[in-house]
């Protein structure tokens, strides 16, 4: 099943050079068949498979709902282009800051794509939490991660400490350890992956392969809020 085309491409790279209230108005019928009508197909096409993973997902395909909006918000940023040339869809539970919850992602932009599960922004207390759940359940967390690393599809990035903070721990963990946020995530840069035909397929099946670790840092979020 093909979402995307590359007008959808062609459209975000237009936004990028024309960027003015102007021509946005001129053009806002290519912007909801372009862009907003693929993105909605997007959320309906893996709501089902979503739902199966965590029933409390947001799943309305609508701006601001699992949409990201496509105006910027320009007041504490030097940069005042009024629009993004990137936009992304996002599953988290239904009122959750989505910047320190886990949450899975999509984003497109002109010339690349990416997707993928974990924290924005995670804060220090998130990721203390996340740590000692780790810990206290190091050998699941193990075989979790080392699953997803067989597949060889997502990595995983994050701001990580200069320092290796936590040399006590298992080596083939320390990078998970030592992050100040994390997520996983696959960087799609050949654009013509997204008009394949078993393109939302991949998305589907991978999204899946994430379950375990999802809910394993659900789990450490819900005990961040109980005290482990």
């Amino acid at each position: 099943m093909k979402i995307f085309s590359k007008d959808t491409l062609y459209f975000l790279q237009e936004v990028h050079q024309q960027n003015s209230k102007e021509w946005f108005g001129d053009n806002k019928d290519w912007y909801n068949e372009a862009l907003i009508t693929p993105l909605k197909n997007f959320v309906l096409f893996l709501s089902e498979t979503m739902s199966g993973i965590d029933g409390e997902f947001e799943l309305m395909p609508g701006i601001n709902k699992t949409i990201s909006r496509i105006n910027r918000d320009t007041r504490f940023s030097k940069d005042k282009s009024l629009y993004k040339d990137r936009m992304w869809v996002t599953f988290k539970k239904a009122g959750k800051d989505k910047t320190d919850y886990p949450a899975y992602f999509f984003e497109i932009s002109p010339y690349s794509f990416r997707y993928g599960m974990g924290f924005f922004s995670a804060s220090s207390g998130s990721m203390k939490s996340l740590r000692a759940l780790m810990q206290k359940k190091e050998k699941q967390f193990g075989k979790i991660v080392s699953a997803i690393e067989k597949k060889g599809i997502f990595q995983v990035e994050g701001e990580i400490y200069k320092k290796n903070m936590f040399c006590d721990r298992p080596s083939e963990l320390q990078k998970w350890y030592n992050r100040k946020n994390i997520y996983l995530v696959y960087n799609g840069e050949n654009v013509g992956e997204l008009f394949q035909e078993d393109f939302m397929e991949h998305i589907k099946e991978d999204f899946i392969s994430l379950t375990d670790l999802y809910l394993f840092f659900v789990e450490a979020m819900t005990e961040s809020t109980q005290g482990i």
